[in-house]
């Protein structure tokens, strides 16, 4: 069975993702879709109730869908799991849809707070400014 997948934004038509993920699921031998998908904030959860009723893995998210998506899983709370990272952060950026044989609810965590730290020299961090999202990321992922 083909697993989907996708990013979720808007706008959301300059994303690589679809491109990188296909590159991984090639050279991994995985029978696997990665999609992109523009939608606003306010249709969020209607787009998530969907995506999963059709049989979709997860998503990622991207602005300015990361703090929704967060609000999104709060407001299920006892259905959903939310990481500690995600948390901390305020922001959401991966969803993983429960398997319907398994059960569960959906889990939100943000991956963002390790390509900083990856990529990122303390200095570099605090010498770049910018949003407080940004910040947020950088301080918890040192």
């Amino acid at each position: 069975m083909t697993m989907r997948a996708a990013v979720l934004g808007h706008p959301v038509r300059h994303s690589l993702s679809p491109l990188i993920h296909r590159y991984w699921l090639d050279q991994l031998g995985l029978d696997g879709q990665y999609e992109k998908i523009d939608v606003a904030p306010e249709g969020l959860a209607d787009c998530l109730g969907r995506l999963e009723r059709e049989g979709f893995r997860g998503v990622n998210c991207t602005i300015p869908l990361k703090e929704p998506a967060l609000a999104l899983l709060r407001e299920r709370s006892g259905l959903d799991r939310i990481s500690p990272v995600a948390a901390a952060i305020g922001a959401v950026n991966t969803l993983v849809f429960p398997d319907a044989a398994v059960g569960g609810g959906r889990f939100g965590d943000n991956t963002d707070v390790f390509g900083f730290h990856a990529l990122r020299t303390p200095d570099q961090l605090h010498d770049s400014g910018g949003s407080g999202n940004f910040s947020n990321k950088a301080g918890i992922s040192l």
